[in-house]
Order: structure tokens, then sequence, then C-alpha cells
């Protein structure tokens, strides 16, 4: 999970169930997931980003590399089906593209007011998601398009 408010309540849902290992770079999820005993909790260190908690740098990529996870739980700030999935953040950007990479399954979490907004840096492309966990007020093109992809497309009331 990485470490914005949208994965911040996948956690939530996550707090009761049992047999998981969670990487993360936030100390928000850890914070969150600690009470279960049943969830094994793996926290990327490196350099505090006090503004949400995170934590990022070489360290936390370094240690991200050699690990591989099933799913990744991603919130971005901006997706454009043609410029790409994008963050405000260099150092978040980076560490979600190792994320992505050390994944089988990339999920992107974000509410519709993401949908065709291009921020500074890239993370991945469209086609590199399995599944996008969304809000029901997201753009038809972009319920379309990325139905057209492959993209399982999961549709939350808010």
């Amino acid at each position: 999970l990485d470490s914005v408010s949208t994965t911040d309540q996948v956690a939530v849902h996550l707090q009761n169930k049992h047999n998981l290992t969670i990487v993360t770079n936030g100390f928000n999820v850890t914070n969150e997931l600690s009470s279960n005993e049943y969830v094994n909790v793996i926290l990327l260190g490196g350099t505090l980003r006090r503004k949400n908690m995170s934590f990022f740098g070489s360290c936390a990529e370094n240690t991200l590399k050699d690990l591989h996870v099933d799913k990744v739980f991603l919130g971005v700030d901006g997706f454009h089906m043609e410029r790409g999935i994008t963050t405000h953040f260099e150092s978040e950007a980076i560490l979600n593209r190792i994320m992505c990479q050390v994944a089988t399954e990339v999920i992107v979490v974000t509410d519709s007011s993401k949908f065709d907004l291009i921020c500074l840096h890239k993370i991945l492309e469209p086609s590199a998601v399995t599944k996008v966990i969304t809000d029901q007020n997201i753009p038809s093109i972009y319920l379309e398009g990325l139905r057209r992809l492959g993209i399982e497309v999961i549709l939350v009331t808010v």
C-alpha cells in the first residue's frame, strides 16, 4: 500500500483480515493495521515526508527492490489515458514505479476527480494497470476506455 489518503481507506478494510503481509511506506497505514495481530506489516524506511507521514528515498527503494508482492494498491494524483498515471512528487513517482515492478497486480485506487488530470511526474501507463477502484462519478469516456483496455473497473459509493 502506498501512502496517500485513498489507500488509508484500503487499510481500514484490511483491518479484520488474517494471514496478510502488507508492505508500505506509509506510517498512517502502519498505524491503522498495527492493532491486528494477524497482519504482518513491513514499513519501508527512508526519509520521512511529514506532509503525508510517508518514507521515501534510496533506503525505501532498495528495500522494495528485494521484495515480491501479489498486489500493489496505488493512490494517484492524476490519471490520463494518453499521458499516463502521474503524481506531483518525483520521489513518490520513483517509489511507486518500483512498487508496480515488484507486484503481480497493479490496482489504482483513486477518486473520480483525478481522471483527466496530468501531474509533473509519470508513474506508469494506464495499460499496466490490472484494476481501478473509483467512485461512480468517473467520466464515462474513462470508464469505457479502461474497459476497452481490459482493465477491471470497480465502482464504489462514497
